[in-house]
């Protein structure tokens, strides 16, 4: 796989991902499947997702209140993680000059970092939103 192909692809997978979606629900759509019948409808299914995802946030609520230091550490590892893969791709034509497999595969771990990064604010520019 090209470096240009390893750094648009995880960019672009999104939008592609996105679109079949919107495919499959104009199908689902055109064949018939389950429509709300009324705004009430619509309501109660809104309020019903709204419900679900409270308590999927209330799941990952800890008990008590966490030193800052350990919020700090949770809310930035990933972040920490993705600048470690990005340096890496950086570093590792220098450090691993005769493994090519390697550094092939250090650059697609970086692209893939970079395109978490990035990744939502280039595929709204894409798709025109601000």
């Amino acid at each position: 796989m090209s470096a240009l192909a390893s750094v648009l692809l995880p960019a672009l997978l999104p939008a592609v991902l996105d679109a079949v979606r919107g495919a499959g629900r104009v199908i689902a759509g055109k064949l018939g499947g389950a429509q709300p019948a009324s705004v009430g409808e619509v309501i109660q299914l809104a309020d019903a997702d709204t419900r679900r995802l409270q308590a999927l946030a209330a799941l990952d609520q800890p008990g008590g209140t966490p030193s800052q230091w350990v919020i700090d550490l949770r809310a930035s590892a990933r972040y920490v993680a993705c600048f470690g893969l990005i340096g890496y791709a950086f570093a590792a034509p220098a450090l691993l000059a005769g493994d090519a497999d390697a550094i092939a595969a250090g650059q697609e771990m970086g692209a893939q970092a970079f395109a978490f990064l990035f990744g939502d604010r280039i595929y709204a520019n894409l798709r025109g939103r601000r």
